[in-house]
């Protein structure tokens, strides 16, 4: 940060109010920290922690949510839109468990997200004694789905505490941080300092000589193929990769985290699917900002390819990855310093090799028909720039590697957690915090009811998300292995919905149905600067199923 915007910081903090309370400490420390919009639900142990928001109407927005779910899932859809914390708060005990799916979904998308947990009285603290919602090791369970969880003991201490969870919730690699708060502390009179420069944020710098070994490697390999995984995006370093994929001659094959990394009018940018015809004929693979593992387990690639590592987190190195070279560093750092490094590679990659990949990529996905055709209307209908968020339904499986990605941070998904019913919340968030960017969700029916109650959330603040409905009528993906596999036995897979559009008119939103691929390319292209919530609702029945092209493949040589 620099001098010129902390002294701008400084200044602004001189003419704001001295906080009285503890949670007017908390408040006052979020804004001079650079936080201005936090998500939660108020209750009875939050209520001077509100009442600090309340005082600063004019420089911290405070969204009241339906549930502790959507109030978490609000803050990771603003962190991942804006690579900026996001900030929520929640009760104790079922607040903060009903916030738990959420968090560990920003954990498994490397998502800064602060979690502002209340907590009861430090002396009733795991005594069981039955308080207003006491839980027994609530920090117990934070600690699972945060890499940090701390509990201020002083009321002094929260100005340093909310600064340095900020802090944390940034570096490194980036994932939620949670912060437990005594009620009996937000409510105590405060008579400490406030932090007034913005929080730092580390980055891992590399070693040097892990550097030169990686660049000397891939300055010997014939066929070097990137692979590139959220971290990437994460790290903001999507500059950095398309210059060394130029550099190197290099395909870049992304990740489902990873897409948007570069974008695919790139002439050497693959999906996944382009990855399963280069990546078995490379003989040195470059795996950045990703675990280097498939779903299952196993290592991604296992060709005999050597492989090298970049990556902000050592434990991602280990077994069962043998990596030739490891380079603990900050995927943008790491990718600049290999850049500076690189010697004149000799590399036999041609642009025809990657038009080819790619004519054979289209090639297999034709074959799905009417699925194509949702897919391919979504991206004739969406912006450039505009941010698709995407649930666990078939229009979303196929986009992975059918729709194409143009700018980072403009691919929602929930990482491995695979979270149903993360999407139109998550939505929100990040329409709140790029509100000049159009936010399209994508969902089917099952995934979509989970959230319904925040609709109102959004017609509350009028957050202008266009939610787009595939209503199928079940658990489509469920219903298709129960009817495949198990003989077809379908039990719990048959939905009741309600009248989509007639339910958005209820609420205050607006609403339309429609049936063909064509319409929904209009219709979002028309919505695109909509100023209120809008419901979509595509009636559909069984797809051709998409796993086959989506499914993590391990790089062979043949």
């Amino acid at each position: 940060m620099t001098a010129e915007s902390n002294s701008a910081l400084a200044a602004r903090a001189a003419t704001a109010m001295q906080p009285r309370t503890g949670g007017e400490a908390v408040a006052e420390q979020l804004v001079r920290s650079g936080v201005d919009t936090v998500f939660g639900v108020p209750g009875v142990q939050l209520d001077y922690l509100v009442d600090g928001f309340a005082q600063r109407e004019d420089r911290l927005r405070y969204i009241s949510c339906r549930h502790e779910q959507g109030a978490a899932y609000m803050a990771d859809g603003y962190a991942r839109a804006t690579g900026r914390p996001g900030v929520f708060s929640v009760v104790p005990g079922p607040g903060v468990l009903n916030a738990t799916a959420a968090l560990s979904t920003a954990y498994a998308c490397s998502s800064p997200v602060v979690c502002l947990a209340a907590q009861i009285a430090p002396w009733a603290i795991g005594r069981n004694l039955g308080l207003l919602h006491d839980v027994t090791g609530q920090d117990t369970v934070l600690r699972a789905v945060t890499k940090h969880c701390s509990r201020v003991e002083d009321v002094n201490e929260f100005p340093e505490a909310v600064h340095g969870a900020i802090g944390r919730a940034l570096s490194g690699r980036p994932r939620p941080v949670a912060l437990e708060m005594p009620d009996s502390l937000l409510k105590a009179p405060f008579s400490g300092s406030l932090v007034d420069v913005l929080p730092a944020v580390n980055r891992v710098t590399p070693d040097t000589a892990a550097i030169a070994a990686a660049a000397a490697l891939l300055g010997k390999a014939e066929h070097p193929v990137i692979y590139a995984g959220g971290g990437v995006v994460v790290g903001d370093a999507s500059a950095a990769l398309e210059a060394l994929s130029t550099a190197l001659r290099a395909p870049v094959v992304t990740s489902n985290n990873g897409r948007g990394a570069i974008s695919d009018r790139h002439p050497w940018a693959l999906t996944s699917l382009g990855g399963r015809r280069v990546l078995p004929q490379a003989d040195v693979v470059l795996l950045v900002g990703s675990r280097g593992l498939r779903m299952a387990g196993l290592p991604l690639v296992d060709s005999g390819a050597k492989q090298i590592m970049i990556n902000a987190q050592e434990e991602d190195f280990g077994p069962p990855r043998e990596p030739e070279v490891t380079v603990h560093a900050d995927a943008r750092l790491g990718l600049e310093a290999l850049l500076a490094e690189l010697p004149t590679g000799r590399s036999a990659w041609t642009e025809n090799d990657i038009d080819a990949t790619r004519m054979w990529c289209a090639e297999q996905i034709a074959p799905l028909g009417e699925l194509v055709e949702w897919v391919t209307a979504l991206r004739r209908g969406i912006a450039d720039d505009g941010i698709l968020v995407g649930e666990l339904t078939q229009t979303f499986y196929l986009s992975r590697v059918a729709y194409p990605m143009y700018a980072p941070r403009t691919n929602l998904s929930p990482g491995y957690q695979g979270t149903l019913g993360y999407g139109s919340a998550t939505a929100m968030g990040a329409k709140l915090g790029r509100p000049g960017v159009p936010v399209v969700s994508i969902s089917g029916d099952g995934g979509f009811c989970y959230q319904l109650g925040e609709l109102l959330t959004a017609v509350q603040y009028q957050i202008p998300v266009v939610f787009v409905v595939f209503n199928d009528g079940a658990y489509g993906n469920v219903m298709r292995t129960q009817m495949e596999d198990f003989g077809g036995r379908v039990i719990g897979t048959r939905l009741a919905n309600p009248d989509f559009p007639a339910m958005a008119k209820s609420f205050g939103m607006d609403a339309v149905r429609l049936t063909r691929p064509h319409e929904l390319t209009g219709t979002l292209r028309e919505l695109r600067a909509t100023t209120v919530p809008v419901i979509v609702e595509v009636p559909v029945g069984p797809f051709n199923d998409p796993a086959p092209l989506i499914r993590e493949v391990p790089a062979r040589r043949s």
